[in-house]
Parts: C-alpha cells; structure tokens; sequence
C-alpha cells in the first residue's frame, strides 16, 4: 500500500501530541495501525485470492449469494439471507451473526419507512443481528458502478493470519508516483515523502456456508 505525506508532517516523525495520525502514536506506528487496518479489512472481506493478495470471503467458493438486490424497500431480501446460513445447518443464534454494510446502505436502510412515515421496522431475525459499517465495501460495481454489498455471517470463520513482523513502513525521500486514480506525485516538487507499507498476512474461511453475500445493492 502506498500514501504520500506531506514532508511538514514527516518532520514531526518523533512526536506523539496526539495531532498526528495514529492520534498520538509516532508517526511509523500510527501509519502501521492505519494501513494493517484497512488493508485486512479490503483483504478479508474482498481480497481477490490473485497475485499476493489472500481470497476475502466475497471471493471464497461456497458462500451463499443474493444478487441483483437493487435499492431495498423493506428488509426481506437480508431476511433471506440469514434464512440461508440456517439452511446451511449453522448452530447457533442468529445473535451471534454479524452484518455489514457500507455506509451508504446503512443510510438507505435508515432511512425507509412506513406507510404512515414512520421509520419501517426490522424482520424480527434480521433486528438481531449485529449491525456494522465499514468503507471497505466498495459502491461503484455493477454496469452502472453504482452498486454495493451487504456481507452477512458468523464472522468467527473467519481466521486471519499475521507475520510477527507486522506492517512494515518506509518512507521514501524522492521519486515520482502516480496514483489510482492517475494523479502523479513527485515528492521534491511537492515537499513530500512517499510511504510505503506492507504487510505478511492471509485469510482463511473455515464455514464459507455460514456466509451470505448480497450483491447489487444500489441507492
């Protein structure tokens, strides 16, 4: 993973006021706890199981999958997902399932309501899930790239390995970078530093079946 920084905020490499990133860390370690975050995040939710990067769960064979959601009106289709990892012969309470959307279908969801305008209550399975929200959920697929994902399961299958090295930071004095969206940077004319970090780690799903993806999520 790459990020330019900014060479003003490189000079404060040794300070821990609480103003820099990692809110308070050094600078190296507050980058590690950013990067190792959001790139296990990305990797074991969607990793693409090609080149270096580990298979996420949306990519596992054997995962149940709803497709072509569209924008939700009510919770049924989320209902249905749960009903598959049932039917799968998961054990346990619906309780111990976790949900996780993008913020965007979180705020569709919130936002729906009755015939009377009033907020439209949850399906009494789908109300005890836990709910959570993540930006490593993308929102821009499908033919319109518009559409996202809802990741539903028992997220205790899901194992995670690490080197104990962890995330391994460098910061680069000089040199020129051009960035996804085709925007270069060159650290001498723009007093930057290139940072660069990576990190040893796979994914592993033990029950992909206690898994559902929904796909086609627009808003």
């Amino acid at each position: 993973m790459y990020a330019p920084l900014l060479d003003q905020l490189n000079s404060f490499a040794n300070v821990s006021d609480g103003n820099m990133p990692g809110q308070g860390k050094s600078r190296d370690a507050g980058l590690a706890e950013l990067f190792s975050g959001l790139a296990l995040d990305q990797a074991a939710l969607g990793g693409s199981g090609t080149g270096s990067e580990p298979t996420g769960i949306r990519n596992v064979s054997g995962i149940n999958e709803i497709s072509s959601v569209g924008t939700p009106t009510d919770y049924s289709k989320f209902s249905l997902a749960v009903g598959d990892i049932m039917g799968a012969n998961y054990p346990g309470e619906v309780s111990n399932l976790s949900w996780i959307n993008a913020p965007r279908t979180d705020d569709t969801l919130d936002g729906l309501t009755d015939t009377t305008g009033q907020p439209l209550g949850m399906s009494p399975r789908v109300a005890q899930l836990q709910r959570y929200s993540t930006t490593s959920l993308p929102t821009n697929e499908g033919s319109g790239t518009d559409e996202s994902v809802s990741i539903i399961g028992d997220f205790s299958q899901l194992i995670l390995g690490l080197r104990t090295s962890g995330v391994v930071i460098r910061v680069l004095d000089a040199g020129t970078v051009t960035d996804g969206s085709g925007t270069t940077i060159n650290a001498n004319t723009q007093l930057m530093r290139h940072v660069v970090a990576y990190l040893r780690a796979d994914v592993a799903v033990t029950r992909p079946s206690w898994f559902t993806e929904l796909s086609g999520i627009t808003a």
